[in-house]
């Protein structure tokens, strides 16, 4: 996965299951997200991705003896 996105945190839920490529679609999310019954005391967090890192592992090398 490649580039900037933005994910949607319901406070005191399970966790952020989806990400957004547009902080427009994370916004109409995070206000749907609001909206749902036992979410009307929540705060609903758009989060957006700074940084990322990863182990790269050099590839397998064959010589031909």
């Amino acid at each position: 996965m490649e580039g900037k996105f933005w994910m949607c945190y319901v406070e005191r839920s399970a966790g952020c299951r989806y990400i957004h490529h547009d902080l427009e679609e994370a916004r109409i999310e995070a206000e749907r997200l609001s909206k749902l019954r036992g979410n009307e005391d929540k705060r609903v967090y758009i989060m957006e991705s700074t940084q990322c890192c990863y182990i790269e592992y050099p590839p397998v090398v064959w010589y031909k003896l």
